[in-house]
């Protein structure tokens, strides 16, 4: 197994591999690319893998069922914010 897609899962993280321009995220699925903003972060998603993911990591706010994460050029992990229930 990748070790990014490794720590990814082990981490309950989204991890950015900066050689394959992907993320993985906790669930170990693949987020591509989807944009670049003009403050140069870089937008990822995958909207089938979130569709049947049952860990629901996309906030209480977003009204889509997927996930969009985004990433500066120097950040490589970012820590997955569960959706609060109320």
């Amino acid at each position: 197994m990748d070790e990014k897609k490794y720590y990814a899962m082990k981490n309950n993280a989204f991890v950015l591999d900066t050689e394959a321009d992907i993320v993985y995220c906790p669930q170990g699925e693949v987020l591509r690319k989807k944009s670049v903003k003009k403050d140069g972060r870089t937008r990822y998603m995958n909207k089938s893998a979130c569709k049947m993911c049952e860990n629901k990591c996309i906030s209480p706010e977003n009204r889509n069922y997927w996930k969009e994460i985004d990433f500066y050029p120097h950040v490589l992990v970012k820590e997955m914010k569960r959706k609060t229930e109320n």
